[in-house]
């Protein structure tokens, strides 16, 4: 198994990352560290219920940073984290 798996976007994340209403270099801040722990250790993060392959994380909330919290799902194997989905978590939000 490898150290760091490759992360792949998956065409339904790269669209619905494009829709977000937020500037693409604090997305990509916000994502650098999800993305670092996910490629070493996306075991750790639960199931999403009801499927045999999903799991999502949660980014920090810096809602007072200007940097809102995003979900990301994703699946993964020995060799790849495939995201596939991400939306932005509002604070009222149920989890």
């Amino acid at each position: 198994m490898a150290s760091y798996r490759q992360i792949i976007e998956h065409p339904e994340f790269k669209a619905a990352r494009r829709a977000l209403d937020i500037n693409v270099r604090l997305l990509d801040e916000i994502l650098d560290g999800v993305l670092d722990v996910l490629a070493r250790k996306p075991e750790t993060f639960g199931r999403v219920e009801y499927t045999k392959k999903l799991r999502a994380v949660a980014t920090r909330d810096w809602t007072a940073a200007g940097k809102p919290r995003f979900i990301i799902y994703f699946s993964f194997d020995d060799e790849t984290v495939t995201l596939e989905y991400i939306h932005r978590h509002e604070i009222d939000d149920r989890d």
